[in-house]
């Protein structure tokens, strides 16, 4: 099983496409915010003119033109505010509108990518991801539409402004301005690749987060608390490295701008104050000149810094687009009958290969045309020792994994060619079940959502588990904790069992079940195996040959191969491999 590769940089038009199309939903508030820009514009532009005015009337002593003037500014600013207060509210009630159904479309596509992709990443980079790096991708609308949108209508309207009172230091501005974007364009790809390092890293720092408060039990057992302290320091360390050559990148390309902007508007001012020395403009439009300088200059600093939150997008992007480009679990493109064929054989595994890649990258291979098939109803254990490949062949037969050629059948059909429905027919267990937060009877409900209280307790019942959970005060409606804490594993294997009687389905198989259990508990769950039994096809893996003896069928892997297969008493009398394992744990 190996990872997928993590996605190169996508381009921000591609990244800009995919995330627009959640707007559609709201597009009547989306289009209202982008319209009532003018409103901000006017107070962006608007004041200038109005200074100028009220200067040149100051000036002519026209005292009924003020009063007329102070009026209409008046009537104009409040009715601005009001509009600016509905931009405001249209722009981010759509941003995280959008947001919102973007998480929800890359958390639902997470609950259908490959199991092995899953698994070949930590938990904390996938909540990053989900979160973060989402809510990052989703800015580039506001940075585009919005930032982009404001910073070009508002230059244009300055520009036609400035011109009017000299077009030639108008022209030396836009210059300057134009300069800035470039600088800013020359720090793209750097200000790119460093925010995309700094989220990786933060998903790093998370997942060690998750990893201490998960194993706190084991950690003050041991003693770990240094170690796992090094360990978020470290990872801190190189966060900070991180944010520091970004912050170092983000100053030296802002000083050079506002170095550049700053020289532009003394320059300008210097050269307006001459013409003005010289009667050719008024006082009014000296000081209109001077403000919308810094106005022109705004909107291409808003741009180069629009570029910067582009690039931390798109950063972002690439990282959720590898979940979204990634191809579904169950892609059928045929329509399947959900009818099963219960007179077919419960399971085959044909002739399949499977291998997995390590950490340090070597690829080890664990199956090699390999062949098994649970032809009838009652138990068939699957024994060997570690490394057989035993857990591996679970996770198969479920579909958690896909094998490289050859195929899997339940009841005459492909699992892979309608996976929900292959999943509907096997119940699976894992040595480790998960326990949900919630009530107790809502974990064993998730097995049939529509199940009444009497069906949930004679599940219960059957599992051997109905007793304990009768004598807790709240009974079924016992809240559990995060993980199951309040639960032993026993009790919780209990639980995941009931699921199976309540589920129903006509294969179920066990994971390993009773490995880490006292002989109570696994007596107890050794009975609701043998009811489960009597009408189903059961597969229990597990290494404690004495727990499975009594099983119809016994199958013996070693190294990937099937070595024997047989009765507990068949495989005894061949003192074979089986034998020889059952005897050292008889004596251990």
């Amino acid at each position: 099983m190996t990872g997928a590769k993590a996605s190169q940089h996508p381009k921000a038009l591609k990244v800009f496409r995919i995330v627009i199309k959640y707007v559609k939903p709201y597009m009547i508030p989306f289009i209202c915010s982008i319209l009532l820009l003018s409103a901000d514009m006017f107070f962006s532009v608007g004041m200038a003119w109005i200074q100028q005015f009220f200067i040149d009337t100051i000036n002519a002593s026209d005292k009924a033109r003020l009063l007329n003037l102070i009026k209409t500014c008046s009537a104009l600013g409040i009715g601005a505010i009001v509009f600016i207060v509905f931009q405001y509210f249209t722009r981010h009630f759509s941003q995280v509108m959008l947001t919102r159904d973007f998480t929800l479309d890359v958390f639902e596509k997470l609950n259908k990518v490959p199991f092995s992709f899953i698994q070949s990443k930590h938990s904390g980079d996938l909540t990053s991801r989900i979160t973060k790096d989402v809510e990052v991708t989703s800015g580039i609308v506001g940075s585009i539409i919005y930032d982009l949108g404001y910073s070009f209508l508002t230059c244009l309207i300055v520009f036609v402004y400035m011109a009017r009172i000299n077009f030639a230091l108008t022209l030396a501005a836009i210059g300057a301005g134009l300069l800035n974007f470039i600088v800013g364009r020359l720090f793209e790809k750097k200000m790119r690749d460093a925010s995309c390092q700094v989220q990786r890293k933060q998903a790093d720092i998370r997942g060690v987060l998750q990893e201490t408060l998960q194993g706190i039990k084991i950690i003050k057992i041991f003693g770990l608390q240094d170690e796992f302290l090094k360990k978020y320091i470290d990872e801190r360390k190189a966060q900070n490295h991180l944010l520091i050559r970004q912050t170092l990148l983000g100053t030296g390309m802002s000083q050079i701008i506002d170095f550049i902007f700053n020289a532009t508007a003394y320059s300008c001012a210097i050269s307006i104050a001459f013409l003005s020395m010289q009667n050719t403009i008024s006082a009014g439009e000296v000081f209109a000149f001077l403000v919308l300088t810094w106005k022109l200059q705004g909107p291409f600093l808003g741009i180069s810094n629009m570029w910067g939150a582009v690039q931390q997008s798109v950063g972002a992007a690439g990282r959720v687009l590898e979940i979204l480009d990634m191809k579904s679990e169950s892609n059928s493109e045929t329509i399947l009958e959900k009818e099963t064929d219960y007179s077919k054989i419960p399971l085959i595994v044909k002739d399949i290969g499977f291998s997995y890649s390590s950490e340090d990258g070597e690829v080890k291979s664990v199956f090699n045309h390999f062949k098994f098939q649970v032809d009838s109803d009652g138990v068939v254990a699957v024994v060997g020792v570690s490394g057989s490949g035993k857990s591996t062949l679970a996770k198969l037969c479920v579909g958690l994994y896909k094998p490289e050629y050859g195929d899997i059948e339940v009841f005459g059909k492909s699992i892979y060619s309608d996976l929900e429905r292959a999943r509907s027919l096997i119940t699976y267990i894992s040595q480790t079940p998960c326990v949900l937060p919630g009530t107790i009877r809502d974990n064993i409900a998730i097995a049939d959502e529509n199940a009444s209280d009497e069906e949930i307790i004679q599940a219960a019942k059957d599992a051997n588990i109905h007793d304990f959970i009768d004598s807790m005060e709240n009974k079924y409606y016992t809240v559990i904790g995060e993980k199951g804490t309040t639960l032993s594993v026993g009790q919780k294997q209990r639980i995941a069992i009931a699921r199976a009687f309540l589920r129903n389905s006509p294969i179920i198989i066990f994971d390993e079940l009773t490995s880490a259990l006292d002989s109570q508990s696994e007596q107890l769950i050794n009975q609701s195996i043998e009811k489960l039994a009597k009408n189903k096809s059961v597969i229990v893996i597990s290494h404690k040959l004495y727990s499975v003896k009594n099983a119809r069928h016994i199958v013996v892997l070693y190294n990937g191969q099937i070595v024997e297969q047989g009765t507990h008493e068949n495989l005894m009398l061949n003192k074979g491999v089986y034998a020889n394992l059952y005897n050292s744990q008889a004596y251990c």
